[in-house]
């Protein structure tokens, strides 16, 4: 009989703008199985982010004493690997170094982590915690500086997007805890809305499940409960959390109280007194955009999403190897046609290994070919924008965020339309990376265009120039007859880009 895997030790310092929390856990089989140690400290790091773009001294240094008393309690349980991760507050401040600085003198490193794998780990907790195999489901972490929205569909993660709106941020930014509960909360109202809604433009699925996770989702749990007068606090799995009988009337009562009475309210925790209000605006804001009325709790935030992507990656970092096998992962659960798009990566690369022997961008030309249909998943019609999201929102091992930027962009433009700098994410990008997606969306349209039956009859392609003008001579099983008139309707790009071809076979 094989022997049991071992458990280990493993622990996460989270540095979020509103507080340093820590978490020790036993993992095995990448699931948490055991919680050893959790502990916060409200430092609020990131409480003057709004106004001044920096971490304020008082402030880095309680978030400093806090982290190295965290890392000598996760010594204490002997975890085997520790972590200290900052999302938001860090990320943002431009005295982010001195922090870094600061920490690093105490012999702590610390993993600034973007927006996509803070979004990316939050969804990891949420799926640990709840069966999202099937339906639509929608992710939202309300922190101090940003809140995070996934969304996914049949476990696979679709579409992700950070947002200004942290609790600890808006108090702020719309003048303090009482004007912002008050003369200020029509404006905050607003302001929020429109963060929402551009950010979720262009997604209309209404989710079958929605999870709320960071403190005030924590805190309107521990509220609700009171306020029913049940006899114990709830776990996340058995007291979902309604918009109507819940957050709304506690927003309301939150809104009527004076900052120093809030922390005497049924539940409430006095160190979320002055943030209670922004965050349950925002997560009042986010459900009236879903289209939801219940919300499910869960606690462990990014912090039980690290712990699960340690134990399974043996780390955070993006270690390349892991990449194909991550790529395919992410083919199989969107269902994709492998056979086709496997085939129209390899004509792809065929093409540009005979027009450029040696490119450095034959990587990301070969992972947006095969990405480029995982779209369907959501919407057929639009599945070249919806790809392109996936690719950015599936934070892939060992891909730097220009790779992640250009591969979705070349999976965009896999159809009818080609670049255009009107379009966000093209015009985002620097000038030779625009180049670059030309240069392989131009390949990957004639590929897939050669695969128009999705049978794979056209076997290889020999690519050659004369006199100005490309021919790509196509080896058939079969007569290509749609292949051809597809991938010569397809070949506009390619014309504006290399200049005239054609496509025989």
């Amino acid at each position: 009989m094989p022997r049991a895997e071992k458990s280990s030790v493993l622990a996460v310092v989270d540095i979020g703008s509103n507080s340093v929390r820590l978490k020790v856990a036993r993992v095995q089989r990448g699931r948490i199985v055991e919680s050893l140690c959790e502990a916060r400290e409200k430092t609020r790091l990131g409480a003057n982010l709004a106004t001044t773009r920096n971490l304020d001294e008082p402030s880095m240094v309680a978030s400093t004493d806090a982290i190295e008393e965290f890392v000598r309690k996760a010594e204490k349980h002997k975890a085997r690997d520790i972590r200290v991760l900052a999302t938001a507050a860090v990320r943002e401040a431009k005295n982010q170094a001195v922090f870094v600085s600061m920490l690093k003198k105490r012999g702590i490193s610390l993993q600034i982590i973007d927006a996509v794998h803070e979004a990316r780990l939050g969804f990891l907790s949420a799926s640990a915690a709840f069966s999202i195999s099937r339906g639509i489901t929608a992710v939202f972490d309300i922190g101090g500086g940003s809140a995070q929205i996934v969304l996914a569909k049949d476990g696979v993660l679709c579409k992700s997007v950070s947002l200004p709106l942290g609790a600890v941020r808006l108090m702020r930014q719309f003048g303090g805890p009482d004007r912002v509960a008050r003369s200020a909360f029509a404006r905050a109202k607003k302001y929020v809305d429109r963060a929402i809604n551009a950010g979720l433009a262009g997604w209309e699925y209404v989710p079958d499940v929605v999870i709320g996770t960071g403190g005030t989702m924590s805190s309107v749990l521990h509220i609700a409960a009171l306020r029913r007068l049940e006899a114990h606090l709830p776990s996340h799995r058995d007291y979902p959390v309604s918009r109507e009988n819940d957050i709304q009337p506690i927003l309301a009562d939150m809104r009527r109280l004076a900052v120093g009475d809030r922390g005497l309210y049924l539940g409430a925790q006095a160190d979320r007194a002055d943030i209670i209000v922004t965050g349950l605006l925002v997560a009042d804001r986010i459900m009236e955009r879903l289209g939801a009325q219940i919300v499910n709790v869960q606690d462990g935030g990014i912090r039980d999403g690290a712990l699960i992507l340690m134990a399974t990656r043996g780390g955070l970092d993006e270690a390349p190897e892991h990449l194909a096998a991550e790529v395919d992962a992410l083919r199989r659960k969107s269902r994709d046609d492998m056979p086709h798009t496997t085939h129209v990566a390899r004509l792809a690369c065929q093409i540009l290994d005979q027009m450029r022997p040696d490119d450095p961008s034959r990587k990301l030309l070969e992972i947006a070919a095969k990405l480029h249909d995982i779209g369907q998943l959501v919407d057929y019609e639009q599945h070249h924008r919806r790809s392109a999201e996936m690719i950015r929102s599936a934070a892939l091992a060992g891909l730097t965020q220009r790779e992640v930027d250009v591969i979705s962009c070349v999976a965009r433009y896999h159809r009818k339309a080609m670049p255009e700098r009107t379009h966000y994410h093209y015009q985002m990008l620097r000038a030779a990376d625009k180049r670059i997606v030309d240069r392989l969306a131009a390949i990957l349209r004639i590929a897939d265009g050669l695969d128009r039956t999705h049978r794979q009859i056209v076997r290889k392609v020999k690519v050659t120039r004369s006199h100005g003008r490309w021919t790509i001579e196509c080896t058939s099983s079969e007569k290509m007859g749609r292949c051809r008139d597809a991938a010569e309707e397809k070949a506009n790009l390619w014309r504006r880009v290399f200049g005239p071809v054609s496509i025989i076979g």
